[in-house]
């Protein structure tokens, strides 16, 4: 079990420790390891992962990034020490005995996909270090200024040289490779290599996951632990009771082969706290809400219906917090007809609205009222022209008929424009390619949109184009994955009974 901790400043974990001082570190934390340790091994915790300990950017002591903008792959924080330079190096290093003397690993989070302020690598050479657009700006997948180029092989001396650092010379158990997607396969498929031959009983985690797409697939073969945002996602709906317990079975199951594929957590440092997550019951308006959803659950719409009605909107938010709600509940029970005459009322009010317009758009496919749903999608896009999934809902929609293919084609096309690589817009682009015929052009648009979202009905598509080019064992393999996904999901149950294949 692993505990993930920032302990910087006194800001985190110190902040345990009675009489714990308002500015903490390293020496500070192996004081509080070697007293209170069996705390955390009570809890069941034998690792501890420690948020990013590399030099870091900052301009005063009270910004710190959790750790995240280094501006060094190798040096210790400072920040963290009681004087710079061997001293720092010497109490982390101590801070790592300690642990182990409690009997806790160490889990070291290492950023090495994008570098802060001081810019070393970028004053050396910016375009070979970082990736550039065709403009000659630097690329910000990441989300915090700049990507490295993982491929620039001095780039990746750098990496395996800092990785051999922080798990021999500072004597780390393991790292978590933060956004390691953009690191790229090819480079985390070395690191592995590396670890096995040289420390096999070293750990690797990786965040598996940038604004650019997600790898977790791809490390599924390897020995790589990668973490599994949808467990984390699923289990405090699950404990809301908003979700199944079938679901948390297909969560369990998903890495049978090999359970240490998935890191199943559920809270980490980018996140709100768990109890803010399964409680959040600020005001009366959510917790009838709550309400409301189990008794539709139960049977019981139309009592959920004036439960939701009979309680107070204290102000336009709430009002249509209530609305929205109650169209979900609505869909969720199939009870599509009301669901659309009361988006139509509320349109009545607000013919405008953008959501409500997208809302009652979807419903009126679900109710096969196709003119609806076009009329509906072709006055939003004139209210917004750039609403990139007004576009892919009307072509995927004419796609799946099997109807104005080339236009449905031209409207997805502009979707993607709108958002490029999104996956949900790359599966459909992928279907309207497979119904014109280029069956190829398909295969290689559906896996991408499936190796950057690996979801149930892109399964269901992969899944029937890999059929069709006679490579049914990989379909077969797919939809199964895309089972475990989600065993009720309707096109992808539709797709094997299509095709006289058991679930």
């Amino acid at each position: 079990m692993i505990d993930q901790r920032h302990f910087g400043l006194g800001r985190d974990l110190l902040g345990l420790a009675e009489g714990a001082p308002a500015a903490g570190g390293y020496r500070e934390l192996a004081r509080y390891v070697r007293s209170q340790g069996n705390y955390l091994r009570a809890l069941g915790v034998n690792a501890l992962e420690l948020l990013p300990c590399a030099e870091f950017e900052h301009e005063d002591k009270e910004e710190y990034h959790w750790g995240y903008m280094p501006v060094s792959a190798f040096g210790v924080a400072n920040q963290y020490a009681s004087a710079p330079g061997v001293v720092a190096i010497e109490e982390f290093r101590d801070l790592v005995r300690a642990c182990h003397e409690a009997g806790l690993a160490v889990i070291m989070d290492v950023v090495l996909n994008h570098f802060g302020s001081p810019n070393g690598l970028g004053a050396i050479d910016a375009p070979y270090y970082y990736r550039v657009d065709p403009q000659g700006e630097l690329t910000n997948w990441s989300g915090c200024g700049n990507d490295v180029r993982a491929e620039a092989p001095m780039f990746k001396r750098l990496v395996h040289a800092a990785l051999r650092h922080w798990t021999e010379t500072l004597g780390v158990d393991g790292v978590r490779l933060d956004l390691a997607e953009l690191l790229g396969t090819p480079l985390l498929r070395e690191i592995e290599a590396d670890f096995r031959v040289r420390a096999p009983h070293k750990i690797l985690i990786a965040e598996p996951w940038s604004f650019r797409g997600h790898a977790a697939r791809d490390l599924d073969d390897s020995t790589w632990t990668s973490w599994d945002d949808a467990f984390r996602e699923f289990l405090p709906a699950y404990v809301r009771g908003h979700a199944k317990a079938s679901d948390l079975l297909h969560h369990v199951a998903a890495c049978a082969i090999r359970p240490s594929a998935r890191l199943r957590y559920a809270q980490s440092h980018d996140d709100m706290a768990w109890l803010d997550r399964i409680t959040d019951a600020r005001d009366l308006l959510a917790a009838q809400l709550r309400r409301a959803s189990i008794m539709a659950r139960q049977g019981r719409v139309d009592d959920a219906r004036k439960l939701i009605a009979d309680v107070p909107a204290r102000d336009e938010s709430q009002a249509r917090s209530k609305l929205l709600a109650e169209v979900q509940l609505l869909r969720e029970n199939n009870r599509m007809t009301d669901a659309f005459a009361l988006l139509a009322q509320a349109l009545q009010k607000e013919p405008r609205d953008i959501d409500l317009l997208y809302e009652q758009s979807m419903v009126a496919e679900k109710l096969g009222r196709f003119d609806d749903m076009e009329r509906l999608l072709r006055e939003l896009i004139a209210l917004r022209p750039d609403h990139q999934h007004a576009y892919n809902a009307l072509g995927y929609s004419l796609a799946d008929r099997n109807v104005r293919l080339e236009e449905a084609r031209t409207l997805i096309r502009k979707a993607l424009e709108l958002s490029p690589g999104d996956a949900s817009i790359t599966d459909s682009l992928g279907w309207v390619e497979y119904r014109m015929g280029n069956t190829r052009e398909a295969l290689r648009l559906l896996d991408e949109a499936y190796r950057k979202r690996p979801d149930p009905e892109i399964a269901a598509h992969l899944g029937e184009v890999l059929w069709q080019l006679g490579q049914r064992d990989r379909a077969r393999a797919v939809w199964k994955e895309g089972l475990l996904l989600n065993a009720a999901n309707e096109t992808l149950r539709e797709t094997l009974k299509r095709f006289g294949v058991s679930p």
